[in-house]
């Protein structure tokens, strides 16, 4: 979507390195960003799915060092 929104013309885009990026910009120049800034991600769910087991995993995978 990021890429659609840069090729409309709605501005810029910063996407993380987990796509295969020659697919969606061969006409958008892309600038790779060094040093960066650290980023807070979250991940949103329903409450009423709080007790999920796949969910719980998911969590845990994502929140273990």
């Amino acid at each position: 979507m990021i890429y659609e929104f840069v090729r409309e013309g709605l501005g810029i885009g910063i996407d993380v390195d987990i796509h295969n990026k020659e697919v969606f910009s061969k006409d958008i120049k892309l600038i790779p960003i060094e040093d960066g800034i650290s980023w807070n991600v979250y991940v949103a769910y329903e409450k009423s799915k709080e007790d999920d087991k796949k969910l719980q995993q998911f969590a845990t995978i994502l929140t273990s060092k």
